[in-house]
């Protein structure tokens, strides 16, 4: 005696064929299931002995909360490619996820990878320039919190969301 997977009732050797008699005990149907073309179904849940299934309505009732919210979301939100990520403007390189790998130049909005911020700056003669410049634009780095906070706002005033 096996049990089919799709009435859940235990029935004997002649009424299942050979090859699902051969199967697994959540994959076997008996020749009345096949004729029918009943689907294998999940077993019945036994209940508590005091004759509730507590812990299945729960489940039920977060699987409709669950529910709900997936209708409310649309497919293109739901399968919507996330934003391209961007390359370092001196070396092409994508920059990367950590936030201590890159640095955000507030006077031309543009986010540097940490090498490039880092690298050593040269002249057309080939000597170690030493004053702070824009690895970018070449413009001098703010010398006051005042000039910090001018160049901020006008990122904020262009739009910039960084």
């Amino acid at each position: 005696m096996k049990a089919c997977a799709a009435c859940h009732t235990d029935l004997p050797k002649d009424s299942y064929s050979k090859k699902q008699w051969k199967l697994d005990e959540c994959q076997r149907r008996c020749k009345v299931c096949i004729s029918n073309n009943r689907e294998v179904q999940q077993p019945p849940s036994k209940q508590d002995n005091d004759g509730s299934n507590a812990a299945n309505e729960i489940i039920k009732s977060l699987d409709s909360k669950c529910m709900v919210d997936d209708e409310k979301i649309s497919d293109e939100e739901l399968f919507k490619q996330p934003p391209p990520a961007e390359d370092c403007p001196i070396c092409f390189l994508r920059l990367p996820c950590l936030v201590s790998g890159s640095k955000y130049q507030i006077c031309c909005g543009k986010m540097i990878c940490s090498g490039c911020y880092y690298a050593p700056v040269y002249d057309d003669q080939g000597n170690e320039v030493d004053n702070e410049k824009c690895p970018f634009c070449r413009t001098p780095s703010a010398t006051t919190e005042e000039e910090a906070n001018e160049r901020e706002k006008k990122r904020m005033e262009v739009g910039d969301t960084l």
